[in-house]
């Protein structure tokens, strides 16, 4: 999975010619407020795998569906948005959550869920180092994840970066 691409809809052409190996889901950013493209988000399925089935995309999200006789596992790549400078912030966020959840709940029955990305909070009742990354949203994502019956999981266990990386515009 990867998260804020970047990547404009011209330029997204070039992650799906990256490799031939994978099946490539993608949405591309839209400009932002300061002229740059935000958002946008791909997953990247090995063709070894069942063909998938694309079943939400927009520039915060993208959900596949991968599906065989054995079993059935929902892909959610999410890259939701925070921005704290407008006044409907919180209402968005929620918007977003609601969407995704509406869909994971819709699969839930026949498939396992994965929900990967980045969520700009941590929820507040998470047991991990990255405690300090709670903020006006996290009391959203605690009601997301509870009502969803998900499991948060810090892979690096609070030993990793707070950023991936960082462009040199910032």
């Amino acid at each position: 999975f990867l998260s804020e691409l970047w990547l404009t809809e011209t330029e997204n052409i070039q992650l799906h010619n990256y490799n031939k190996d994978f099946d490539i889901f993608t949405s591309y950013a839209k400009k932002g407020m300061s002229g740059r493209p935000y958002r946008g988000t791909a997953l990247m399925i090995r063709k070894t795998l069942p063909t998938p089935e694309l079943i939400f995309q927009d520039d915060y999200a993208t959900i596949a569906r991968i599906k065989s006789n054995n079993f059935s596992i929902l892909i959610a790549g999410v890259y939701l948005q925070c921005i704290t400078n407008i006044p409907n912030y919180r209402e968005i966020y929620s918007m977003q959550l609601a969407n995704i959840g509406g869909i994971i709940k819709q699969f839930q029955a026949s498939s396992e869920t994965l929900v990967l990305g980045d969520f700009q909070c941590c929820p507040s009742t998470f047991n991990s180092e990255r405690i300090y990354k709670t903020n006006a949203l996290s009391t959203l994502l605690n009601e997301f994840i509870s009502n969803l019956g998900l499991i948060p999981i810090d892979i690096t266990k609070g030993t990793g970066p707070n950023y991936t990386y960082q462009h040199h515009t910032l």
